[in-house]
C-alpha cells in the first residue's frame, strides 16, 4: 500500500485493536480485563433423574448461584482473582419431563453436581400382563413399536 503524507499512521493500530477485540469477544473473553467463562457440562440420564456436572475449579458454593425459571436452568458465579474479575455462566433448557421442584445442587472438589428428578410419567416402569397360564412383564420404556388393539 502506497502511503501519502495525509495517511494517519496510527489508523493501522486502531484497526488491529478492533480486530483483536472482536476475536477475543468471540472466544468468550471481554476486553475490559474480565472473563466470561462458560463451564463445561456433562449430562447423565439415570432411571429416576438427570444428573449434570459442571467443571468449576477453585469456585466455592458462596460464589455460585443455581436457578430454575420454568424449564431453564441457570448456573452463575462471580469471583475476583487478583486484579481480574471472573464471571461464570451456563444456561440450559430442560426437558418437560423433569420435576424442577426436586432440584439438588452440591459442589465438591471444583465439580458442581446438579440433579433433577424425572416426573412420575417419565420414569421407566414395568407392566405385568396377566391371563392364561403365562404371565409376562413388559418394560414399557423399551417398547420400540406402538401397541395396537386387536393386532
Amino acid at each position: 500500500m502506497l502511503r501519502t503524507m495525509w495517511d494517519d499512521p496510527w489508523q493501522d493500530f486502531a484497526t488491529l485493536r478492533t480486530d483483536l477485540d472482536n476475536m477475543i469477544s468471540r472466544l468468550g473473553m471481554r476486553t475490559d480485563g474480565s472473563a466470561a467463562i462458560r463451564p463445561t457440562a456433562t449430562l447423565e440420564e439415570r432411571d429416576d433423574a438427570i444428573v449434570m456436572e459442571f467443571d468449576l475449579p477453585g469456585v466455592s458454593a458462596g460464589e455460585l448461584e443455581v436457578e430454575v425459571d420454568g424449564q431453564t436452568l441457570s448456573v452463575r458465579g462471580h469471583r475476583r482473582r487478583g486484579r481480574r474479575e471472573l464471571t461464570y455462566e451456563r444456561v440450559l433448557v430442560l426437558p418437560e419431563s423433569l420435576d424442577t421442584e426436586t432440584l439438588n445442587a452440591e459442589i465438591h472438589d471444583g465439580v458442581l453436581t446438579v440433579s433433577i428428578a424425572k416426573s412420575a410419567k417419565a420414569r421407566k416402569r414395568r407392566v405385568e400382563i396377566s391371563g392364561g397360564d403365562d404371565q409376562k412383564t413388559i418394560d414399557v420404556s423399551e417398547a420400540r413399536e406402538p401397541v395396537g388393539i386387536g393386532a
